[in-house]
């Protein structure tokens, strides 16, 4: 079962320092939010802070280096997966272009000025504007588009 992270401000109550003949050791005694308990700070499960801007900038860090490596891992996988990527993981404009004209336009179908009504919603609220053309889409309902011309066939 994964661990919730937060973190949990502490207070030392107490420093215990024994003097023995393997030398001297300090130990500190802490506690939290409950007045009447308290624990060694070697007994506390995860990393202590001494303070909370040191806890920041150590969680601020390991965020950014998680979230660089789920972008490298997208740009690798974009390199895998399509045809010349660039090094950001872009697909070149001129690539994007050529496969855009290349795309047939589909369910679509222009529609003569006497094939519809004009009490049409959108017909009467929508004047022709120059290079634009009235298509009727595959569900039924009309759009007024302007196409390059280039993608007319």
């Amino acid at each position: 079962m994964a661990r919730e992270m937060r973190v949990v401000p502490l207070q030392i109550v107490k420093e215990v320092t024994e003097k023995t003949l393997d030398g001297d050791t300090v130990e500190y005694i802490v506690r939290g939010r409950d007045e009447s308990s308290t624990m060694a700070i070697s007994a506390v499960e995860g990393e202590v802070f001494e303070t909370a801007d040191k806890a920041r900038k150590a969680l601020v860090e390991r965020a950014t280096v998680s979230v660089h490596r789920l972008v490298d891992k997208a740009v690798e996988n974009a390199k895998l997966w399509f045809a010349q990527v660039s090094s950001d993981g872009e697909l070149p404009k001129a690539k994007l272009q050529k496969a855009a004209k290349k795309q047939p336009i589909e369910n679509v179908q222009p529609v003569l000025q006497d094939e519809v009504d004009e009490s049409h919603d959108f017909v009467s609220q929508h004047n022709a504007s120059p290079g634009s053309q009235l298509v009727k889409m595959a569900d039924g309902t009309f759009a007024r588009v302007k196409l390059d011309p280039s993608l007319v066939g």
